[in-house]
């Protein structure tokens, strides 16, 4: 009979502690999806400065050069498209900052090529009307 009582209870504990083991995994994972989302709010106040149009030349090569060394992989591409065709219609923006800002982007991803060479000729037509 007490053989009994402390399989009982040894199940019980093991149970209980597989979980706690399983919600901790499941609020651990939780975790990241909070740091892609604030990484994404993030790079949208970053596109927000690229709406400055007194922006200089510099100041544009320096916000291009902080978002492929911060935001160089593409999650959402559809900021990344924001992001081309805000640099490529800036008023102050040259062909250098274009296509550095292409080919180092191109070069982090690489499965996007198509989408981003779509996105900057698109964006480049738009800029020639």
């Amino acid at each position: 009979m007490e053989i009994s009582i402390f399989l009982i209870l040894g199940i019980f504990l093991v149970l209980l502690l597989g979980i706690l083991f399983i919600l901790f995994f499941k609020v651990s994972k939780k975790k990241p999806l909070s740091n892609i989302a604030e990484k994404e709010n993030e790079l949208k106040r970053v596109v927000m400065r690229l709406k400055d149009k007194s922006l200089s030349s510099t100041e544009l090569k320096d916000i291009t050069e902080i978002i492929l060394k911060d935001y160089s992989k593409i999650d959402k591409f559809s900021i990344y498209e924001e992001i081309i065709l805000r640099i490529t219609l800036h008023p102050n923006t040259n062909t250098n900052i274009i296509l550095n800002f292409d080919k180092e982007l191109l070069k982090s991803n690489p499965l996007y090529k198509k989408d981003i060479s779509k996105a900057l000729a698109d964006a480049l037509a738009f800029r020639s009307i």
